[in-house]
């Protein structure tokens, strides 16, 4: 959950009524205490942005509609010897939403029962009952002997109902007139009861793991600034998080008291920013994906005799062996970085970084991937980028005025994976009650996609076979929808304007939109989409506002693919994203002209309201490094010189929806959010220019022509015979055919041999690329 103000906003959309108390300590630091306790976010944020480390506690009863059993044990009582008594007595405590105390104890939280009465161990040893007028300590706050409340696996509160209260505890007088088992009282019939649901934990065993934990801290490097202090807390929080099981309030604990000391300087964890900086890496861990079993260093005890500290060399081969993939190296500006980053021996690295992103983005992606029977990483991210940026979709914008409207393709081969994606956004869209952001899976034409922008001002297309749409529209088979570019070019320019569609002799007809949002994925084999595309297209700037995610990659089948539902956190961030209402800061609970959940309510009588998310120092200053990298590949490279022109442009937008998704309540772009926006940026126009641009054609006819070289290129050395060329291309006529085959071969683009293949000298034509040409050193025998 993030930091304590993360957690304390999330109880407040649960509806529990919350309050702060000091750290360490279960004592309020307001002045009324638990009837200071509220779901009023501004006052929540006020107090935990003065008070960051403020343990968060809950008031019990009508007010959060909660009851609480606490099952208290300590040096004089144990309240779990209580409930075994009353087991045997046939009460059986249901299975609830539960957390686990620090002191060995239990919370189990029930819904709130208005028979109910507080009571403390009176009728049940070590076990005390809260409702209205008292309250309990919630996870990750710091129990007075150092320890975090955590909830236990599989029922904490944002993924498990709250059941009744039990009735048989508002009945039974005291554990000593409890019913013996099978007498009257007890369930009917002496039957066995059900197993008990809730155990009390090892604590012996956790703090075990927590002393191995911490003799692992102290052999590895203390994190330096500017030596990749980042990178090495973040392996330290792998190492906690994935190797030794820890939870992730236990590995904060530790890395608060047994590294962060340490490290030069320390994060100072009393300010706000170091703080979330500090959890966030742990949250960044836990994402990552082990391919060695979890909880690989509870059996490993060779760090144990270890005296000397961890070199960089060896936190690196740690990261590389280990098999923690896409850890993510420390923030480089980009105006220090090679210029063939991405492209060198560590683009799959670089890969594997881009596609583990933070925040909603990130954990919408490792669900598409989770449940995708050949998973494709690349694809995912470019289709979840797009929904988010629909999702945010005017409600959101940065200091230069930047909005979450993107266009992305996907492009991958028949059978390569590339449909998944967009199936499983629909299904979100369809959990989290936002599918109305839908607009369908084709345009018909540029008045079709005003009128639906103008009914919607924020759409989302997801377009299957897009290419076969461009290919109409390059050779204008459709008069209708000839117009599709230049009207998605203007809508692309004016996402923080005033959108005037074309003008009629009925001035009815014309749409005007405010800030309209138009988000387009679509996706597309490769032939389909350089059929598509021409020169034309690269130099009117429509491919420089689109972002191509390009996929060569036949991943292999999942054997382990199943149908997963979305996890209930990321349906409900999706659902307050939806239905979130911005209020003008001037006229506060006025939403006049507001669009709820991205549909137009009536006639807007002023643009819509958007949160300002801000750009912090580092973020900016590598947003610069970038313009003026893409401002110096576009005078060195005069061809593609017009890809670079939007990339900085695009960098912010998706800054905006990874900071978007990474807070609710106060998002805020880094420079880690900033790098990684750019890097990816970059990624993709290098991919693009180096596997794609190339054989985009200026003509119908040189389409054509590198249809041919496409086909030819695909048998490499083994050579294309002219039947192949002839199946492949039964669009051509033959005369057309053989003069295409005739140029490429008189500008030495293809090579055409006569090759003995049968007896009597029978010989056949091959046709090869230059390149893959397997004589180079005999004599070519013409046609």
């Amino acid at each position: 959950m993030g930091t304590m103000l993360d957690a304390a906003l999330v109880y407040a959309d649960l509806g529990w009524h919350v309050f702060p108390c000091g750290f360490k300590k279960k004592t309020p630091i307001t002045q009324h205490g638990v009837k200071d306790a509220t779901i009023n976010k501004k006052q929540i944020t006020k107090w935990w942005t003065e008070n960051p480390d403020a343990n968060i506690a809950v008031a019990c009863g009508v007010a959060s509609g909660i009851c609480v059993i606490d099952i208290d044990k300590n040096d004089k009582i144990d309240g779990w010897q209580t409930v075994e008594k009353l087991v045997q007595a046939g009460h059986i405590l249901p299975e609830t939403i539960a957390q686990v105390t620090p002191s060995g104890g239990m919370h189990l939280i029930y819904q709130y029962d208005k028979g109910v009465k507080n009571e403390n161990s009176k009728r049940f040893p070590g076990i005390d009952i809260r409702t209205n007028g008292y309250y309990i300590l919630l996870a990750p706050s710091i129990h007075p002997n150092g320890s975090a409340y955590q909830w236990k696996e599989n029922l904490n509160p944002f993924g498990y109902a709250l059941v009744a209260f039990p009735e048989w505890i508002k009945e039974v007088e005291s554990l000593a007139s409890a019913p013996p088992w099978g007498r009257p009282g007890s369930h009917s019939g002496g039957t066995t009861p059900k197993p008990i649901a809730f155990q009390p934990p090892n604590l012996e065993a956790t703090k075990d793991v927590q002393r191995r934990a911490a003799a692992y801290l102290a052999v590895c490097d203390p994190a330096v600034q500017g030596a990749g202090g980042h990178n090495k807390l973040l392996w330290a929080a792998v190492a906690l998080v994935h190797g030794f099981r820890l939870s992730e309030s236990q590995a904060f604990e530790l890395l608060r008291t047994e590294y962060n000391p340490r490290c030069d300087p320390p994060w100072e964890l009393s300010e706000s920013k170091d703080y979330k900086d500090f959890v966030r890496k742990i949250s960044e861990a836990r994402k990552l994906t082990p391919q060695k079993p979890i909880g690989w260093l509870l059996e490993d005890d060779t760090y144990l005799t270890i005296t000397s500290t961890v070199t960089d060399d060896d936190i690196q081969a740690i990261i590389d062996n280990s098999g923690i993939l896409g850890a993510p190296p420390a923030p480089v500006s980009v105006e220090t970085q090679n210029d063939d980053i991405g492209y060198d021996s560590d683009n799959r690295k670089e890969l594997q970084y881009l596609t583990r992103p933070i925040g909603l983005l990130g954990r919408i992606c490792s669900h598409i991937n989770a449940s995708d029977l050949k998973p494709q990483p690349f694809l995912a991210l470019g289709c979840a980028l797009t929904f988010l940026g629909a999702l945010f979709g005017r409600k959101v914008k940065d200091s230069y005025e930047t909005r979450t409207n993107l266009y992305c393709m996907g492009v991958a081969n028949s059978g390569y994976g590339k449909n998944h994606a967009p199936k499983q956004i629909r299904r979100l869209m369809l959990e989290s009650g936002c599918s109305e952001l839908l607009a369908g899976d084709d345009i018909a034409s540029d008045s079709g996609l005003e009128s639906r922008l103008h009914q919607s001002p924020v759409s989302l297309f997801l377009c299957d076979e897009i290419g076969y749409l461009f290919k109409a529209l390059k050779y204008h088979a459709n008069p209708y929808n000839a117009k599709i570019i230049s009207t998605l070019l203007k809508l692309y320019s004016s996402a923080g304007d005033l959108y005037k569609g074309r003008v009629f002799a009925d001035t009815v007809k014309q749409r005007t939109i405010l800030q309209p949002c138009c988000c387009l994925w679509g996706t597309s084999t490769p032939r389909s989409f350089l059929e598509g595309v021409s020169q034309t297209e690269v130099e009117n700037g429509w491919l420089s506002r689109c972002l191509i995610f390009n996929s060569t990659n036949d991943p292999p089948k999942n054997r382990d693919y199943r149908r997963l539902d979305f996890p209930k956190d990321v349906v409900r961030d999706v659902y307050k994203w939806y239905t979130r209402i911005i209020d003008s800061p001037q006229h506060e609970g006025d939403i006049d002209g507001y669009v709820h959940g991205g549909m137009a309510c009536g006639m807007e009588s002023r643009p819509p309201n958007q949160i300002l998310i801000p750009t912090n120092e580092a973020a900016n200053k590598i947003f610069i490094d970038f313009d003026n990298y893409c401002a110096k590949m576009a005078a060195e490279n005069s061809n593609t010189s017009i890809l670079w022109k939007r990339c900085e442009e695009n960098a912010r937008k998706i800054a905006l929806i990874v900071a978007a998704g990474d807070s609710f309540d106060t998002p805020e772009i880094t420079g880690s959010i900033a790098d990684y926006s750019c890097r990816l940026v970059k990624y993709i126009v290098n991919d693009f220019i180096d596997n794609v641009a190339g054989e985009i054609s200026s003509s119908p006819i040189e389409s054509k022509k590198l249809k041919l070289l496409s086909i030819v290129g695909k048998t490499k050395a083994a050579g294309c015979q002219k039947w192949i060329l002839t199946q492949n291309t039964r669009g051509y006529s033959k005369r057309e055919r053989n003069d295409y085959i005739d140029d490429l071969l008189a500008g030495r683009e293809l090579i055409h041999r006569l090759v003995q293949t049968g007896g009597r000298g029978k010989k056949t034509g091959f046709y090869w690329l230059p390149e893959y040409y397997p004589y180079p050193d005999e004599e070519i025998e013409d046609v």
